[in-house]
């Protein structure tokens, strides 16, 4: 997995929180970091924004993306290499 995307990602989250967290790739952003449905939003649109990309609806699996950091920069990754 890309350092660049992570690092970005994580900067996101940081960007979206208040608080600071030591942000490891399993760390679940609902469990872990307290997000609920707004913040996820704002985390897939800030990722969408950042790296130019789209996420689906209908073919991606959002619950299983948005479960942890870990899940969502192998997803960019992928979508970038599309």
């Amino acid at each position: 997995m890309g350092k660049e995307i992570y690092l970005t990602i994580k900067d996101i989250v940081k960007n979206l929180t208040d608080e600071e967290y030591v942000m490891k790739m399993e760390n679940s952003f609902v469990d872990d970091l307290g997000f609920d449905s707004v913040n996820l939003l704002y985390l897939q649109v800030a990722v969408e924004d950042e790296f130019d990309i789209k996420f689906d609806p209908i073919l991606d699996d959002f619950s299983e993306i948005f479960k942890n950091l870990k899940n969502l920069c192998e997803c960019v990754e992928r979508k970038l290499g599309d």
